[in-house]
């Protein structure tokens, strides 16, 4: 998601500042609606509520979808990353 997001605010920028993901992840933070790693040890459920509701909103501010394809991809990297917290 933070790749298409950057990609869509890089394509309409005039100047030639460089944007990386970090820099995507990072604007989100001011709008409370990334995913945070202690949302990692919540309950499974409850996490993937989460990530979703990140995923509308960024498509409601951005414009931006992912695919049932990616959206399964995300998420089983976040349960690799759980399971190695847990």
């Amino acid at each position: 998601m933070h790749r298409k997001v950057r990609d869509k605010i890089r394509a309409s920028r005039q100047d030639s500042i460089w944007l990386n993901c970090e820099d995507v992840a990072e604007g989100f933070k001011p709008l409370k609606m990334g995913i945070r790693t202690v949302n990692l040890l919540e309950p499974w459920d409850e996490f993937i509520d989460t990530y979703d509701r990140v995923l509308k909103t960024s498509d409601t501010i951005f414009n931006v979808e992912v695919s049932k394809e990616e959206r399964e991809t995300d998420l089983e990297n976040f349960r690799s990353l759980r399971d190695n917290l847990i």
